[in-house]
């Protein structure tokens, strides 16, 4: 018999004893190398089959005590790690909606946390309110993992599925999960030559504080303004406060930019508010892009042109691909791509435009 008939096999014998109550509910299922003896196959064919159950909600691990049968009348239990949810530049508080959506739909119930709850917890306690809770699947809302952080071993030592909805390209060399990665870099670069279709050459960069530029280090991103004939554009790295952004709005206005690409929409809102306040217009005067998809650009005065990352999908795709998770996990992990889109508002018009509109 062939591997994967044999793992289904093994599925539908243990299945049916659930349901007929042979293994009633809260008891412990017998031990892999047990059943792998009794149904005459290997122990990693009893493993497939234990999988598929669990993502199944008949039975759940408990690491270092084995499998038990579960109701499975209770709705499945998904637990999301996030963190501050109170700061709202955090695209996790916009992906967050779309996964607790989805799996509402599916049936499946959600459970929120701060990951530095979980990080200060001990292993086995950790293991012990999995168990209690009934979780049968994690979504990490976060990205830029280290490698030492404590809550990728606690998450390591659980046999559950994990799914990292905004995970950055580094880190699918530390985290063992499956994970949605934006390529930042296309849509950075994107979102420049939009402008520069517009006839802007001297754009403005506004990166913040410490970071790549969504992906490009700085040399590379100087590289790309070349490659465009857009040598004249400056580049500024700035916090998001009110003096950084008068510093460079003073820079901007100063070396005669013709549009501001800022690092995400909350320093795009910043700066239309700070040359409004002297008495500039947008898009009339200078044009500025945002980059994110912030759910209230669409709202400012006036309406914010972005690059939306979709963060709403971004969460439905993890929901989906969690709600999968009996075709990859134990298996290989998956790797997908999250969706970006130009929003074209009012805040950006073509330069040729406004120079006629002079003449």
């Amino acid at each position: 018999m062939a591997p994967e008939s044999k793992k289904n096999l093994v599925y539908e014998l243990l299945r049916d004893d659930i349901v007929a109550g042979r293994f009633p509910v809260g008891s412990k299922l017998p031990g892999g190398l047990e059943l792998a003896k009794r149904y005459q196959v290997a122990h990693m064919t009893v493993r497939s089959a234990m999988k598929r159950l669990a993502a199944e909600n008949y039975v759940a691990f408990i690491n270092g005590s084995g499998t038990f049968v579960t109701n499975r009348d209770e709705k499945p239990v998904y637990l999301i790690l996030s963190s501050n949810l109170s700061d709202f530049t955090l695209p996790g508080n916009y992906v967050v909606p779309g996964i607790q959506r989805a799996m509402a739909l599916a049936g499946a119930q959600t459970k929120l946390c701060i990951r530095d709850f979980i990080a200060q917890m001990r292993k086995t306690d950790f293991q012990k309110m999995i168990v209690r809770e009934k979780i049968k699947g994690i979504f990490l809302v976060e990205s830029y993992f280290r490698g030492t952080e404590p809550e990728l071993k606690l998450l390591k030592s659980v046999d559950i599925p994990v799914v990292m909805p905004i995970a950055a390209a580094g880190d699918q060399k530390i985290c063992p999960f499956s994970m949605i990665i934006a390529d930042f870099e296309k849509a950075f670069a994107e979102t420049l030559l939009y402008l520069k279709k517009l006839g802007h050459c001297r754009v403005a960069t506004i990166n913040g504080s410490g970071w790549s530029f969504r992906g490009y280090p700085r040399e590379n991103f100087e590289s790309l303004l070349l490659q465009n004939h857009m040598d004249g554009s400056l580049i500024l790295d700035a916090d998001l406060t009110p003096d950084e952004i008068k510093k460079c709005v003073d820079r901007i206005l100063a070396e005669e930019q013709t549009a501001v690409l800022c690092y995400s929409d909350f320093y795009a809102i910043e700066v239309i508010r700070e040359l409004r306040e002297r008495g500039l217009r947008v898009p009339e005067d200078i044009s500025v892009m945002g980059f994110c998809g912030y759910p209230g650009g669409e709202f400012t005065v006036p309406p914010l042109s972005t690059m939306d990352l979709c963060y709403d999908t971004v969460g439905v795709m993890a929901a989906e691909l969690m709600l999968k998770s009996q075709d990859w996990f134990g298996k290989e992990n998956v790797i997908l791509e999250s969706p970006h889109e130009l929003q074209i508002r009012e805040s950006t018009r073509t330069w040729i435009e406004k120079l006629r509109k002079t003449i």
